[in-house]
């Protein structure tokens, strides 16, 4: 262990960012439609981080955690919970981006030293040259957004879950 090693389990701020991260990320919409039992799952995933996979990348292979964080970005995915050892990189995403990132990542040629969340991203990845990547999200032309249904907005929970949701 270096010192960089040692210094980064004090890493207090990214911790704190992480848990906090893992519960604005969760999907509470999902859970609300499942009642007080959804909720409550949902709530015991964000404890346990169940919500949130890790991807550990490997280090110092020509990949900064900043370019990989960029790239993830242009295709709408947000990570949190960075931490690094000696040879890893780790962050967190989303559960429901775990695949989409995964794929992203190693479709571009990233180390990825996780397994992969689906043989079919393993798969799927083996048919194209590293660095082949799709059309960036930010880089596609913006549809109209839909109609958004207000059936529940009118009570107290609805609002401020729309407040939350609009806000990420």
């Amino acid at each position: 262990m270096d010192l960089g090693d040692f210094l980064a389990k004090f890493d207090i701020i990214s911790r704190i960012e992480g848990w906090v991260s893992t519960f604005l990320r969760a999907d509470w919409q999902r859970a609300r439609r499942h009642g007080v039992t959804g909720v409550a799952g949902e709530l015991g995933r964000c404890l346990t981080r169940s919500n949130a996979p890790a991807i550990h990348l490997k280090r110092n292979a020509g990949w900064a955690g900043i370019q990989v964080e960029r790239l993830l970005a242009s295709y709408g995915v947000r990570i949190f919970d960075r931490s690094f050892t000696k040879d890893v990189l780790r962050f967190r995403v989303a559960a429901r981006q775990h695949e989409w990132a995964d794929y992203l990542l190693r479709r571009a040629g990233v180390p990825v030293v996780t397994p992969p969340p689906s043989e079919t991203n393993a798969q799927v990845c083996q048919r194209y040259a590293p660095g082949a990547m799709p059309t960036p999200w930010s880089k596609r032309p913006r549809r109209a957004p839909e109609s958004l249904e207000a059936d529940d907005d009118n009570d107290l929970v609805g609002r401020l879950f729309s407040l939350i949701d609009g806000l990420f």
